[in-house]
C-alpha cells in the first residue's frame, strides 16, 4: 500500500502491528519502523492505534517508549480508555519506581473516569504499586476494592500477596486476613494462589505455616509447580537443620513429579541442603546437574559457591573445578557470580586467587558493588602487611565507585588496614567517619578497637574516647563490643 503511494490510515498500521509475531527476533525494529511510518504519513490520531503501540512497546522491552506515547495522546486530544490504562500500567510495572509518577497519574485518571470497580484495572494498579516499591499503596487499593464489594479474582490475590511479601513480618496479620478472603472466594485450591501464599508466609517470618500449607496441598492431591517447590524450599532454608528431613521428602516429591531436571528447582535444592547443614549433599545435586547436562544458571553458581565457602579449604579443589565451569558457561563476567568467587577463594584460604578474580573483573571494566569490596577486603586482610599497597589501590576504587561512605565498607577498610599493619590509618578512617556523621556499627567498633590494641599505651586516650562513643550509640551492653573493650584496656 505504501509502495503504491496509497495513503495508509490507522487501520493499516493496526493490522501491521497485529501481524508481528512474538517469535520474531526483529520485532522491536519492526515496531519502530511502523511507528516511524505513522509519523511520516501524519496518520490521524486514533485510540486503538495508540493502544496497540503502547502495548507493543511494553511487551517487547521498551516500556519507556510506551509512556512517551501515552503522554502524546493527551497532546493530540485522544482520550484514553480502559485498554489504554491496562497497557500503560503494565509498562509502568515493567519500569518500576522510576515510572511511579505516571502510575499515580493513571490511577487518578481511572478515578476521574469512574473505572475504579473494574477488576482488571484494580489488579493492574495493585501490581503497579508493588512493582514500583509501594506495597502499602497496593494494600490500600485492595482494601478499597473489598470495601466496595468488588469480587477479587486469582490475579488480584497473586498481586496483593506479592505486595504483602514485600512488606515482610509486619504484614503477617494482613496476610492472614487475605488468606481468609482467598478461602471465602474459593480460590484456596488454586495452585498459583497456594504457591503465592507459601511465599508470603515465608517472607512474613512464618516458614512453618508456609510448609504446613504445602503439606496440606499435597494431602489434597493438588499438583505442585516449579514455583511451589522453589517457594517451599525457601521456607525450609529458614528453618535450618530442623528442616532437613522435610527438605529431603520434598526432594523425593520433586523427583516423583518429574521436575528433577528443572534448573531453577535444582538450584533451590542446592541452597536448601547447604542451609540445612548438608553441604556435601548440596554439591551432589550440583554434580547431578553437570552429569546430566542440565545447564546451570547464575543462581545455581551463586548457591553452590556459597556451599563451597561454607566448607572452607577442604573444598578448594571443587571450588576451582566450578570456577572452570563458570568460565565455560560465560558467567565469569556476572557481578554476583564474581562476588561469590572472590568470597569462595577467601574462605578456602586462597586470598591471592581472590585478588586475581577481582583484578580480572576490573580489567574487564565490570563495575564492582558493595559486596565485591566487602569480599576482596576480607581477602586482603588475610594476606596481611605484604598486601597493604593493594589494599590502598582497592580503597581508591571504593572512592571512585562512591562507596566510601558505606558503613559496612568502611568497617572492612578499618579491618584491612589494621591487618596490613597500618593501625593508625585504620583509626584515622574511623575518626573521619565519625566526623562525617556516619553511624558506626558493632563491627566498626570491634575493628577499630582491634586497631587501638596494636598501638599499646599510646592509644589509650583514643580508646577511652571510643568507649564514650559506644555508650552514646547505646552499644555498651553489646557482649562482643564489651569483650573488645576489655581486650583494648588490657593491651
Amino acid at each position: 500500500m505504501i509502495a503504491n503511494n496509497i495513503t495508509p490510515n490507522a487501520h493499516t498500521f493496526i493490522h501491521k502491528l497485529s501481524n508481528i509475531s512474538s517469535f520474531d527476533t526483529n520485532a522491536i525494529e519492526k515496531i519502530k519502523q511502523i511507528h516511524s511510518q505513522i509519523t511520516q504519513h501524519n496518520v490521524k490520531p486514533d485510540l486503538i492505534l495508540f493502544n496497540s503501540l503502547i502495548q507493543m512497546y511494553s511487551n517487547y522491552g521498551e516500556p519507556n517508549k510506551s509512556i512517551e506515547i501515552f503522554w502524546s495522546m493527551y497532546k493530540k486530544k485522544v482520550k484514553p480508555d480502559e485498554i489504554t490504562f491496562l497497557n500503560i500500567l503494565s509498562a509502568v510495572s515493567n519500569i518500576g519506581g522510576k515510572a511511579l509518577v505516571t502510575g499515580r497519574y493513571v490511577h487518578n485518571e481511572i478515578r476521574q473516569q469512574k473505572l475504579e470497580s473494574e477488576v482488571k484495572l484494580i489488579n493492574a494498579l495493585i501490581q503497579m504499586y508493588e512493582k514500583c516499591g509501594e506495597p502499602n499503596t497496593a494494600v490500600q487499593v485492595f482494601d478499597h476494592m473489598i470495601a466496595n464489594k468488588s469480587t477479587p479474582d486469582e490475579i488480584t490475590f497473586l498481586n496483593i500477596l506479592a505486595a504483602i511479601s514485600l512488606l515482610g513480618p509486619k504484614a503477617l496479620d494482613k496476610g492472614k486476613k487475605i488468606h481468609l478472603e482467598i478461602t471465602k472466594n474459593e480460590l484456596d485450591s488454586d495452585v498459583r494462589v497456594i504457591s503465592s501464599l507459601i511465599q508470603m508466609y515465608n517472607h512474613c517470618n512464618a516458614p512453618q505455616t508456609a510448609i504446613k500449607l504445602y503439606e496440606q496441598m499435597i494431602a489434597n492431591n493438588i499438583t505442585p509447580t516449579e514455583r511451589t517447590f522453589t517457594n517451599v524450599l525457601a521456607a525450609i532454608c529458614t528453618t535450618g537443620h530442623t528442616g532437613l528431613e522435610k527438605g529431603k521428602k520434598i526432594h523425593q516429591q520433586i523427583t516423583q513429579h518429574s521436575l528433577d531436571s528443572n534448573t531453577i528447582i535444582l538450584s533451590s535444592l542446592i541452597q536448601m541442603y547447604e542451609k540445612c547443614g548438608e553441604p556435601n549433599k548440596s554439591i551432589e545435586v550440583y554434580d547431578y546437574m553437570i552429569a546430566n547436562n542440565i545447564t546451570p544458571t547464575e543462581i545455581t553458581y551463586i548457591n553452590v559457591l556459597s556451599t563451597i565457602s561454607s566448607l572452607g579449604p577442604a573444598a578448594l579443589e571443587k571450588g576451582k573445578q566450578i570456577h572452570s565451569q563458570i568460565t565455560q558457561h560465560n558467567f565469569d563476567t556476572n557481578l554476583e557470580v564474581t562476588n561469590m568467587l572472590i568470597q569462595m577463594y577467601e574462605k578456602c584460604g586462597e586470598p591471592n586467587t581472590a585478588v586475581q578474580v577481582f583484578d580480572h573483573m576490573i580489567a574487564n571494566k565490570s563495575t564492582p558493588d558493595e559486596i565485591t569490596f566487602l569480599n576482596i577486603l576480607a581477602a586482603i586482610s588475610l594476606l596481611g602487611p605484604k598486601a597493604l599497597d593493594k589494599g590502598k589501590k582497592i580503597h581508591l576504587e571504593i572512592t571512585k565507585n562512591e562507596l566510601d561512605s558505606d558503613v559496612r565498607v568502611i568497617s572492612s577498610l578499618i579491618q584491612m588496614y589494621n591487618h596490613c599493619n597500618a593501625p593508625q590509618t585504620a583509626i584515622k578512617l574511623y575518626e573521619q567517619m565519625i566526623a562525617n556523621n556516619i553511624t558506626p556499627t558493632e563491627r566498626t567498633f570491634t575493628n577499630v578497637l582491634a586497631a587501638i590494641c596494636t598501638t599499646g599505651h599510646t592509644g589509650l586516650e583514643k580508646g577511652k574516647k571510643i568507649h564514650q562513643q559506644i555508650t552514646q550509640h547505646s552499644l555498651d551492653s553489646n557482649t562482643i563490643i564489651l569483650s573488645s573493650l576489655i581486650q583494648m584496656y588490657e593491651k
